[in-house]
């Protein structure tokens, strides 16, 4: 709709605008009851309250799916327990099993179809496999198929786009099912924005007007694959991406062609890495930021990337500040390292050397002057623009970096821009 001169998002009559989707709060398990009231694995939203969905066979019993022709203590219903010595057997306590049926510690057990005893009495399915003819299988939730092992949907997943011997190329996104190549209609000039996701590998880039112009697929080969992107550093030549889970760093050529993964990154005392969140880069000076340490952590780059085998610890490591103990991405200049804290929503401003005071910035805020959703990156463009990617409102904002410093609290992005719909967990930008 057109309200005061601007575009808006009107929703229908029982729908509510979450971050610009218009969503049923009383049936959509990401929304159920309100915007921010997720529900968890395994549970349905009916009437905007979440409830535990059982699988065909089984009911709800104390919050646990059971199946009453079997379960000892819910024989025929949830409160209908078998006495000692008896077994269930199709609903009904009994001495001994039908035909069919097989007495596994004295319960009648259907080893066919029991995720429990699948095959026999100590054979149970892992967690989220259903049991059919006596083996385990995988169990998709509805809009999801089986593709090798992994539940996945065809038609949004780039690995797997329509069916599951498809895959897009480095230039496509799955539409619908589909493969389609990106057309960025009024990109001007190269990428300038390269960020990093963690839900689905890839690194999203766009131009200087926040238009999509390109993405790669993040690391695959052999080896130890970068898919736990957790920051990302540009240079002219290449991009950095920090896997927080392999605690290596992965270097790309701009077209996204890998080129090489560091040594093995250790902390200053030899420990290993605790919650890396965060890359920035400077010259040969490559700083991270830990969350569950809440430190700064100073590498040289030339040594992480020569090849010499052994795991390379932090020439240096500084305490965050009391306070910034939320860091989710990390950027640098000539003189200073800024940690951005997605909890008080503002940078923390740390020297090179640790020898001055830490200085916070004004809390930011979106164009609209509505709080952050979930920021988690952040990166200083032309020495004088900081940019902040916010997950959970899918978007970039830009802001004056004197005036984050020297301005008034809280301050209003001066710029924004939507990330892609499929860029939906950003780690790094």
């Amino acid at each position: 709709m057109c309200s005061g001169g601007g575009c808006a998002l009107s929703c229908q009559s029982g729908l509510t605008e979450c971050s610009n989707t218009c969503v049923d709060t009383d049936t959509d398990e990401a929304h159920c009851g309100g915007c921010t009231a997720p529900c968890d694995p395994g549970e349905l939203c009916s009437g905007g309250s979440c409830v535990l969905s059982c699988q065909a066979g089984r009911t709800a019993c104390g919050g646990t799916c059971v199946n009453t022709d079997t379960d000892l203590a819910h024989c025929g219903g949830c409160t209908a327990p078998c006495d000692p010595g008896e077994v269930c057997s199709s609903g009904g306590c009994a001495l001994s099993c039908q035909s069919g049926l097989t007495e596994c510690s004295n319960t009648c057990i259907d080893t066919d179809t029991d995720e429990a005893h699948c095959g026999g009495c100590i054979a149970p399915c892992a967690t989220g496999e259903l049991c059919s003819g006596g083996s385990c299988t995988l169990s998709c939730q509805s809009g999801l198929t089986n593709c090798g092992g992994t539940c996945v949907d065809l038609t949004s997943n780039r690995n797997y786009c329509n069916d599951c011997s498809t895959s897009c190329s480095n230039d496509e996104l799955c539409n619908s099912g589909v493969c389609e190549v990106i057309v960025c209609s009024g990109c001007v000039g190269p990428s300038v924005f390269y960020v990093v996701d963690d839900q689905d590998n890839l690194a999203y880039t766009y131009d200087t007007t926040g238009a999509l112009s390109g993405l790669f697929e993040l690391w695959q080969g052999a080896g130890d694959q970068n898919d736990n992107a957790a920051g990302a550093a540009l240079t002219d030549t290449y991009l950095y991406v920090l896997d927080k889970n392999k605690d290596r760093i992965y270097q790309y050529d701009l077209d996204g062609v890998f080129i090489a993964m560091s040594e093995i990154l250790q902390q200053d005392n030899g420990a290993g890495l605790n919650a890396p969140r965060g890359l920035a880069l400077f010259g040969d000076d490559l700083w991270l930021v830990q969350d569950n340490a809440d430190k700064l952590l100073q590498y040289s780059l030339a040594s992480l990337m020569g090849g010499g085998g052994a795991p390379i610890s932090a020439t240096l490591g500084v305490d965050l500040t009391v306070g910034n103990d939320k860091p989710e991405g990390l950027t640098m200049n000539d003189t200073y390292l800024y940690v951005l804290d997605k909890d008080d929503e503002v940078l923390y401003r740390y020297n090179h050397t640790a020898s001055a005071t830490v200085v916070s910035s004004a809390v930011v805020q979106t164009t609209d002057g509505t709080a952050l959703g979930d920021a988690r990156g952040v990166t200083i463009v032309d020495d004088d623009t900081v940019w902040i990617a916010d997950k959970g409102l899918d978007k970039a904002m830009s802001y004056d970096l004197a005036d984050l410093f020297a301005g008034p609290t809280p301050l209003v992005a001066a710029t924004e821009f939507a990330l892609a719909t499929p860029n939906g967990d950003p780690q790094g930008l």
